[in-house]
């Protein structure tokens, strides 16, 4: 395994990480809380389901041959950019809408689906805004 191989295989996971800790944060304090294991089993399961791809997508444009796009330190600077928006949105988006939603009928607990699919289309909101960040900060860099 080349060092480029091991470069973007560690900056997937720490992608897939940054999509899945939220819900896991979210898992160990309902814990705390008394809400008991199994109650974010959802929440963690729609964020690997964004989390996988995402990973699979930071892998892809990380290796070394996206590096012929441009050169290695400009792909390694929009990752690192791409990466910091990416956890700080995908740690705050959720945050943001959960609570903005928190008096609509439509999150009560009756439906449980609900809650679980507004996690994930943040979660992909998220991906989706460190993915329009990488773009950017490569066609910036590359002129």
């Amino acid at each position: 395994m080349t060092l480029a191989r091991a470069i973007a295989g560690t900056y997937s996971a720490l992608v897939l990480g940054a999509v899945v800790a939220p819900a896991l944060v979210l898992e160990h304090a309902g814990d705390r809380g008394g809400l008991g294991a199994s109650d974010g089993a959802d929440l963690i399961g729609a964020s690997m389901a964004v989390g996988v791809p995402a990973a699979a997508l930071a892998w892809r444009r990380m290796r070394p041959s996206a590096w012929r796009s441009g050169s290695r330190t400009d792909v390694g600077i929009a990752g690192l950019i791409s990466f910091s928006v990416l956890a700080a949105a995908a740690s705050a988006l959720p945050t943001l809408v959960l609570h903005a939603t928190t008096g609509l009928a439509a999150l009560d607990a009756d439906s449980g689906w609900a809650v679980p699919v507004v996690w994930a289309l943040t979660q992909a909101a998220a991906v989706v805004a460190g993915e329009a960040t990488h773009r950017g900060v490569l066609c910036w860099l590359g002129g």
